[in-house]
C-alpha cells in the first residue's frame, strides 16, 4: 500500500528544492486534498512556479484555480496553455474571447484546431465566426461547410444558417431543404 502522506512530503521536499515535476505533483496534490489538507493557494502558488517556467498543465491548472475568482486574470495563463496546443486551455480561451469580444484571430485558431480534434460544439461558433467575419475574416463557403457538418446532428440553427447561406447565393431549392428540416 502506498503511504500518500508519506509521498507527498517527498514531493514537497523536492518542490521545495526547486525540482520542477516535484512542484507540479506537489501542486496538484494541494489542489486535490492528495496526501494533505486541500489548500489551493499554495497550490496556485507552486504552479504559477512552474507555470512561468512553461510548464503546459500547471499553465492550466493555475488557470482552472484563478477563474474561479477572476477570469480576466487566469485568461493569460489559459493563452499561454492554449497556445501549446493544450486543448482544453483552448476551449477555455474560445470561451473568454467570445465573452469578451477579445483576441479573436487566436479564437478563429483554437476554434479549428478543437473541430480538427472532432470538438463538434465548437464547429458552430467557428461557422458563425466565418460567415459574419467577426474574427477578420469572412469565409461564407467554409461557414456553410460547418453548418452542414452539424446539419447532420439535427442542429436547427444550422439548418437555419445554412438555409440563409444558400439563398444568398440564389440556391433556392436548397435553402428550402433547410428551412424545412
Amino acid at each position: 500500500a502506498i503511504d500518500l502522506p508519506r509521498s507527498t512530503e517527498f514531493f514537497k521536499l523536492a518542490a521545495m528544492a526547486g525540482h520542477t515535476q516535484a512542484q507540479f505533483i506537489y501542486a496538484m496534490c494541494l489542489k486535490e486534498g492528495s496526501g494533505v489538507d486541500v489548500s489551493e493557494s499554495l497550490a496556485m502558488e507552486y504552479f504559477k512556479k512552474t507555470a512561468d517556467g512553461g510548464h503546459i498543465e500547471s499553465q492550466y491548472q493555475l488557470a482552472l484555480l484563478q477563474s474561479k475568482s477572476d477570469r480576466k486574470k487566469a485568461y493569460p495563463y489559459y493563452l499561454k496553455a492554449a497556445l501549446q496546443n493544450h486543448f482544453s486551455a483552448q476551449f477555455e480561451c474560445v470561451q473568454y474571447q467570445i465573452q469578451y469580444n477579445c483576441d479573436l484571430a487566436h479564437c478563429l485558431r483554437f476554434c479549428e484546431q478543437l473541430v480538427a480534434q472532432g470538438n463538434l460544439q465548437v464547429s458552430f461558433i467557428l461557422a458563425r465566426l466565418l460567415d459574419t467575419g467577426i474574427a477578420g475574416k469572412t469565409d461564407k463557403a467554409r461557414a456553410y461547410q460547418y453548418y452542414l457538418s452539424l446539419v447532420n446532428s439535427n442542429n436547427t440553427l444550422a439548418h437555419y444558417y445554412c438555409a440563409l447561406i444558400m439563398e444568398v447565393h440564389q440556391d433556392l431549392v436548397a435553402a428550402r431543404k433547410h428551412y424545412e428540416a
